[in-house]
């Protein structure tokens, strides 16, 4: 059935509510799977039953591997991480709580005035090493961490990889697990 352009979101949630699988995969124009990505997440998800969501974001700077050919495979140091947390509810159905994903601390502004509940993001490192630390906060309202902006809770992870230089200095790795209780 051909719908409409209604826009990235909508157009998620709309396969989303028509999916009839048990797990739903989400790929962008520049996500790759490699041959045991599903097998790998769909163990994990047997083994972990009471996850309801599962993220990786990993990206390859290295030279000589058979998947970039020999190639160095460069990521766009500016690539955008705009998000529009208002437009990411089109065409969701009705909740009670409302959690968005956005890759930048910035958007807690926009996700506020949206009725959010919680942003989760990541983006900073935690600032990552000196004397970048000291900077971060002066693009990012948050660098790591719970935070309450308006209504809206935000959680700031500092991740597990690194920025440009291969180092973290100050700022640790961290792999958050966040647990959603009703009350």
């Amino acid at each position: 059935e051909n719908h409409e352009s209604v826009g990235i979101s909508a157009a998620r949630n709309r396969a989303n509510a028509a999916a009839a699988a048990d797990y739903i995969a989400v790929l962008d124009a520049d996500d790759l799977f490699g041959p045991d990505t599903i097998r790998q997440y769909t163990d994990y998800l047997r083994e972990n039953p009471e996850t309801d969501l599962l993220y990786s974001d990993t990206r390859v700077f290295h030279a000589g591997a058979a998947l970039n050919e020999g190639k160095r495979r460069y990521y766009p140091v500016f690539k955008s991480h705009r998000s529009d947390p208002q437009k990411a509810l089109d065409g969701a159905p009705p909740s009670d709580v409302k959690v968005l994903l956005a890759h930048q601390p910035k958007n807690i502004f926009e996700a506020a005035r949206a009725g959010y509940d919680l942003q989760i993001s990541g983006h900073t490192h935690g600032g990552q090493f000196f004397p970048w630390n000291l900077l971060v906060g002066f693009a990012q309202p948050y660098v790591s961490g719970l935070h309450t902006h308006q209504n809206t809770h935000i959680y700031v992870s500092r991740g597990t990889g690194y920025w440009g230089p291969p180092m973290r200095v100050g700022s640790p790795s961290e792999i958050t697990l966040i647990k959603l209780i009703a009350g």
